[in-house]
């Protein structure tokens, strides 16, 4: 019997304790882990730590295991011609790989340490290079870290030995140098004239074949290709003149590399610095020119030496922050248990590729900062080196956007509305697929069923999918939900301002009323645009005809969605340099001189222009002019950059840098060559999945090349951005949808008697002001007071924050004394406007007490948050193991059905195209807390709000979220949908919740105000309700609105004023919202 195996996947999110001691706290993750061949696994962490998110990838090589080797990769063009880790790896046959040593990459791109290959020392340590080790794999499969001393000589015909400074390392041969190249080094020798060579005064190379006699020798003469199997001796200076004394065509040259630890027990070796880790404690990193908070590459090993770990970590983003290096090496202390680890290059580097099983290719698994892969010159790859054909595990995939993926979600989610594409990837240990296995499918409780690949839902709800291969004890597994009845379809984005020409890609997901969402798959969506502006294939917008606009519709299980689109863009000029105080000049690095003048020497437009001259030729190293501007502030989400540049002629990189939301720097590209005498209009292409608003940080001019060497001025003028243009608002009139949430009804008021039935109202957002009675918030404040008053039996209130202004002491008096006619209890949250100007939360905890508690009333747990900031964790970042201890208390305290869970600023901002909420990391992260403990502990679990004036509510993952903001602020939400003063009132009763919204009125208009119908006649009636501040909005749902007849003998009228007449006669029809009615008559004839 094979022994049972299950595939290693799983999903963890935990609240932790410090585990970085010296640098961040950790305050929670996410962890998914898939064995990708026997002994290698694939690891993905997202973590939160209380400086940012980083999201780190992990492969673990037990070389313990039969076949499985770590070796290192070089580029197929040679370690001068660098290549990309897909493209090594691929070329290699290795099924997973990370970037190594750190390179000169802006001269020859060679690598700084050693690298020996599957036994064979391709390169030696750059001479003179100190503090630099290097991982290492002996001929016993066995890791380890040394520092390597490498002694290399070439013996010449007279006997004479000569050590040499180095095995295909960049040298300085504007001295009298000797060193050999080999192919590795390239497809050509350097020649005379590579950045080492072009400033010697002499140089020579000999040319050695496979049987060390010498081929040729070339004085002063341009690069060669390197002869099969042979190598270079190459010299400069005086070093020229020793070689052409001691050898010619046909002596015998003979080259030896010895090195200590020596080189018959090195497997495989790369470079890399700092040391981070030895004997499981962390180094002193001291100071170093890679510290900061950066991408990171670092290998690490175990004890024994037989476990191997890759890491990468993302960074210089959004959505991960990477780590410093002593961040780094906690890491691999604290989180892997490493014995040693070595910091390998990281920034733009930093790639991780892997080949999982069933797939064809290898994949990227990290977001390099570069936004794609940067070509390095060596690697480390995984292998997995077996002959063995026996099965060794089994895969779930799913299919997720018309591809399949092994690695799914912890909870795969399944519309009833459409079948699911499923597959059992049956494997080798060294990840090769055995297709003729035989497979069994079961799914446990059977709400849905396999057959021919597909899974068909039958009903709602939760079960295993169960794939075991037939006559073995090796299965997988994975949590299926089968969703309940859609009731909303969104299309992702919800609306487009593109430019001709330009493609975007369409997301639809399907809603069921518990708030689960599924992304539904391309084929089953059906697509129709409605005008010209251009069409949809394979789930792609096209934009096919300037300046015009039109709706995107989708459909899908009876539902449909829109997407307002307009094609075409405006202009608006951002700078006609006339003013010199809004830029300033500096150069990369000290050597490169240059000046910016404003100058009317050559204008494109108005007085003057901005001269850029500089000098490229005082250095080899990548040069720079920067143009740096004091962060101009791009509106709206602009498209692109234009910009009018007077060139030289000089061929270089004129490029641009943004600024994004995070504080996050982008390069943008205007153009690679600027290699035109005059004006000529550039543009540079600004990403769209960046965070907005962003700011223009510098313009600058930029040689990468070391042989390029010019010096020059460019001109630039009249700066401007491309924006999209404006999405008329009516292009989504009739396509809005509303999904009436079941639980705002009237209910008959909770029995105060009983001991877990109760009420409570909810409100806020009023920012009273001291001495200023007659204000706005002042005056709602105490309207709203007065209702709430009248409510029969409300134990207490929760206000959602922003009682105040601003934080001061006479506010905050205020505030205190504009609540105290309410004549419930009050619980306080904190919010933004009650730390404005201090930024401090001294006062609130003076009037108020603690920023964040709970409290426990009747058979519900209530848990209060500080988001005042934008978020828990930047308001106090304590909340999030604090959280986690509250929600585990309310799953232990007896007799608790409900959790209710309050905050002011929201994860996610209810009012369309705004975006006051989290971060988008600790929004998901929030939100899927939350939503995994509704399910495990199958407790009601709402969330309130404010901030957003209005009201709102919507629902994901069964939790609901609650907006109550209409207490006195200006409102933001528009008045059909939510726009309105109100306050809320919740009804509990045991596990069912029920609440109304009751908004602030002076009178209501009903349309028609009188009728005249027939029997058997439908006419329906509408209601427009006037508030405070001159306020108008449709009184119906989420307000409450209540219509009613005198006689229902007479005619009958539902929910939404929809009445039917029954009997002649005349009858009464109210609509009553709170303590406020009107009424009109109809008669039947």
């Amino acid at each position: 019997m094979i022994k049972r195996r299950k595939t290693l996947l799983s999903i963890i999110l935990l609240i932790l304790c410090v585990s970085f001691s010296s640098v961040a706290v950790k305050l929670s993750q996410e962890i998914q882990t898939e064995e990708i061949a026997r002994g290698v696994t694939l690891t993905e962490m997202r973590l939160q730590t209380n400086s940012g998110w980083v999201d780190i990838y992990v492969l673990e090589a037990d070389l313990s295991q039969p076949g499985v080797k770590v070796d290192a990769l070089a580029s197929s063009n040679g370690l001068s011609s660098p290549q990309t880790m897909s493209s090594m790896a691929r070329e290699s046959g290795a099924i997973a790989a990370v970037n190594a040593d750190f390179f000169l990459i802006s001269s020859t791109g060679v690598p700084i340490g050693s690298h020996v290959q599957s036994g064979r020392l391709v390169k030696s340590s750059q001479p003179g290079l100190s503090g630099w080790t290097s991982f290492m794999i002996d001929l016993e499969n066995t890791a380890d870290f040394v520092r390597p001393v490498f002694l290399l000589n070439v013996t010449f015909p007279d006997g004479t030995r000569r050590p040499v400074d180095g095995l295909n390392c960049e040298v300085d041969l504007t001295g009298p140098k000797i060193t050999v190249f080999d192919s590795y080094w390239g497809r050509t020798t350097p020649g005379r004239y590579s950045s080492m060579t072009k400033n010697a005064r002499d140089y020579v190379e000999v040319i050695v074949g496979s049987d060390n006699i010498v081929k040729e020798i070339r004085e002063n003469m341009g690069s060669v290709l390197f002869p099969e199997g042979g190598f270079v001796v190459a010299g400069s200076n005086d070093e020229a003149d020793f070689l052409r004394s001691k050898v010619k065509v046909g002596d015998k040259l003979i080259f030896k590399a010895y090195a200590d630890p020596s080189l018959e027990n090195i497997y495989a070796m790369v470079g890399g610095q700092p040391f981070l880790v030895d004997r499981g404690q962390v180094m002193p990193i001291g100071s170093s020119d890679i510290a900061g908070v950066n991408p990171r590459t670092a290998v690490g090993i175990s004890e024994d030496g037989k476990k191997v770990w890759l890491v990468v970590v993302d960074g210089r983003s959004g959505r991960s922050r990477g780590f410093t290096l002593n961040e780094m090496a906690e890491f691999f202390v604290n989180e892997l248990g490493a014995y040693k680890a070595l910091n390998l290059d990281g920034g733009g580097s930093s790639a991780m590729v892997v080949k999982k099983p069933g797939n064809e290719y290898l994949s990227v698994v990290n977001r390099p900062s570069d936004g794609g892969e940067r070509r390095v010159p060596n690697g480390l790859g995984i292998f997995v080196d077996v002959k063995e054909d026996d099965i060794y595990n089994v895969a779930i995939q799913v299919e997720e956007q018309g591809k399949f993926s092994s690695f799914p979600s912890e909870i795969v989610n399944i519309s009833q509305a459409s079948d699911k594409k499923i597959k059992a990837l049956v494997y080798a240990a060294d990840g090769r697929v055995i297709d003729e296995a035989k497979v069994i499918w079961t799914v446990e409780p059977e709400i849905a069923k396999v057959e021919y690949g597909l899974l068909k839902p039958l009903q709602k709800g939760y079960a295993t999918l169960k794939a075991k291969v037939a006559g073995t004890d090796i299965e997988a597994t994975q949590e299926i939900h089968v969703l309940d009845e859609l009731v909303k379809l969104e299309i992702i984005p919800n609306s487009i301002a593109t430019s001709i020409g330009k493609t975007t890609p369409l997301t639809v997901k399907a809603t069921d009323v518990e708030g689960f969402s599924v992304i539904v798959e391309p084929n089953e969506v059906k697509w129709d645009v409605r005008g010209d502006a251009g069409i949809v294939l394979n789930n792609m917008f096209y934009a096919e005809k300037d300046m015009s606009s039109g709706v995107i519709v989708a459909e899908y299980g009876g539902l449909k969605a829109a997407s307002a689109v307009v094609v075409g863009s405006q202009v608006v000029l951002l700078s006609g340099f006339e003013d010199r105080r809004e830029w300033s000049f500096s150069t990369y690095p000290a050597e490169v001189t240059g000046k910016l003048e404003f100058t009317d020497e050559q204008v494109y437009s108005g007085d003057l222009s901005a001269k850029l001259s500089y000098d490229f030729t005082t250095t080899t190293r990548t040069r720079a002019a920067y143009v740096n501007n004091i962060n101009i502030k791009l509106p709206g989400r602009p498209l692109k950059l234009g910009l009018w540049i007077y060139g030289d002629g000089n061929g270089h990189w004129f490029r641009g840098e943004i600024t994004d939301a995070n504080g996050v720097n982008k390069p943008i590209d205007f153009v690679m060559n600027v290699n035109w005498t005059g004006w000529q209009y550039v543009t540079a292409d600004i990403p769209q999945d960046i965070d907005f608003p962003i700011k223009l940080r510098r313009l600058y001019l930029v040689e990468a090349k070391p042989e390029r060497q010019s010096k020059g001025a460019i001109y630039l003028d009249h700066l401007e951005v491309v924006l999209p243009q404006e999405i008329p608002t009516e292009l989504l009139e009739g396509f809005e949808t509303e999904v009436k949430d079941p639980h705002n009804r009237l209910v008959p008021p909770a029995n105060p008697q009983k001991e877990d039935e109760f009420r409570f109202v909810v409100f806020g957002d009023s920012k009273v002001i001291a001495n200023s009675p007659g204000s706005i918030g002042n005056v709602i404040l105490k309207r709203s007071i007065e209702m709430i008053n009248n409510e029969e039996n409300i134990d207490f209130a929760i206000y959602t924050g922003d009682l105040i202004e601003h934080d001061t002491d006479e506010n905050y008096q205020a505030g205190v004394e504009a609540l105290k006619p309410l004549k419930v209890p009050y619980k306080m949250v904190i919010a933004n406007h009650e730390i404005a100007k201090s930024n401090n939360y001294r006062n609130f905890n003076k009037y108020f007490g603690d920023t964040y508690y709970s409290f426990v009333h009747k058979n519900s747990y209530f848990i209060v948050l500080n988001s005042a900031k934008g978020g828990i964790t930047v308001s106090d970042s304590k909340q999030w193991s604090w959280l986690r201890e509250e929600l585990g208390k309310a799953s232990n305290l007896p007799g608790i059905d409900n959790v209710f869970v309050s905050m002011h600023i929201p994860t996610y901002d209810p009012n369309p195209g705004s975006d006051t909420g989290f971060s988008v990391a600790e929004a998901e992260m929030f939100e899927k807390l939350l939503g995994e403990y509704k399910r495990t502990s199958g407790k009601n679990v709402w969330l309130f709000h404010g901030h957003v004036h209005g009201f709102a509510r919507r629902i994901r993952d069964g939790v609901q979220y609650i907006c109550s903001a209409g207490s006195g602020s200006s409102l933001y939400l528009p008045p059909k949908f939510g726009g309105f003063y109100h306050y809320v009132v919740v009804d509990v009763k045991g596990d069912e919740i029920s609440y109304q919204v009751y908004p602030l009125i002076d009178r209501i208009v009903i349309t028609p105000k009188a009728a005249v119908v027939e029997i058997g006649q439908e006419i329906s009636f509408s209601a427009e309700a006037f508030g405070p501040q001159s306020l108008r909005f449709p009184l119906r749902y989420p307000a409450q609105a209540i219509w009613s007849v005198s006689d229902s003998t007479i005619g009958s009228i539902d929910n939404e004023g929809n009445f039917v007449a029954k009997n002649k006669g005349e009858v009464i029809v109210t609509i009553t919202s709170g303590i406020y009615s009107e009424s009109t008559t109809i008669t039947v004839q």
